[in-house]
């Protein structure tokens, strides 16, 4: 006699299911394996107090590097454009037109050292503030590259939308690795500390007896 309850059967394609006698494939995360390499990789890298001062200095080298090709190779390209007829009134608008690169560098340098320091004195609370600032930055950049680039991308040639997807995902991956490394160092921090105010408190009661 049947009781009603739903057949328990094996499913060979998991990312196939029954639903009312239709079989709907589910999505799969093909993401899975490089999300949990990175993860791994983050992880083993916050283990370490000078391999995550590394990391972190990575941004600000790189954001060093992107500054003297502005100054250089950048601004002398520009002057050989035929429609800058007027090099002086360029020369006289550059820090404006350049500003916003400024001020990332300087927002960069200020909390990676800010993280450095924190992590010198573990402070798990300042390292995890820069943490965020670096993930905003992150994100910042690819809403941007999205909300500007995208809608004129169709009307650009190939190499000029592999030169700015370079210019734009490569650093945004870096500030977000940096951003996880130390979260990671941060929680490391988290859990020492949490352990010695533990081992204070049995030290404790066991001095103080029963």
């Amino acid at each position: 006699m049947s009781t009603g309850a739903p057949k328990e059967y094996f499913n060979p394609n998991p990312s196939v299911r029954d639903i009312g006698g239709l079989a709907v494939r589910s999505s799969i995360d093909v993401c899975k394996g490089c999300r949990k390499c990175c993860g791994s990789l983050i992880k083993t890298i916050a283990q370490n107090r000078l391999a995550t001062g590394i990391v972190i200095s990575l941004p600000m080298i790189a954001m060093s590097c992107f500054l003297i090709y502005i100054e250089t190779s950048l601004t002398s390209f520009i002057h050989t454009l035929p429609a800058l007829s007027n090099l002086a009134q360029f020369t006289q608008y550059k820090n404006t037109i350049f500003s916003p690169f400024y001020t990332l560098a300087g927002i960069t340098y200020g909390f990676g050292l800010l993280a450095m320091l924190g992590i010198r004195c573990e402070w798990q609370n300042i390292i995890r503030f820069s943490a965020f600032v670096y993930r905003g930055i992150a994100h910042w950049l690819l809403l941007s590259i999205f909300l500007l680039f995208i809608p004129i991308a169709g009307y650009l040639p190939l190499y000029i939308i592999f030169q700015v997807s370079c210019w734009s995902l490569l650093p945004a991956a870096l500030w977000l690795f940096t951003a996880g490394v130390m979260t990671g160092h941060s929680d490391l921090i988290s859990s020492a500390i949490e352990g010695r105010v533990r081992a204070t408190q049995q030290i404790d009661t066991t001095m103080m007896g029963p």
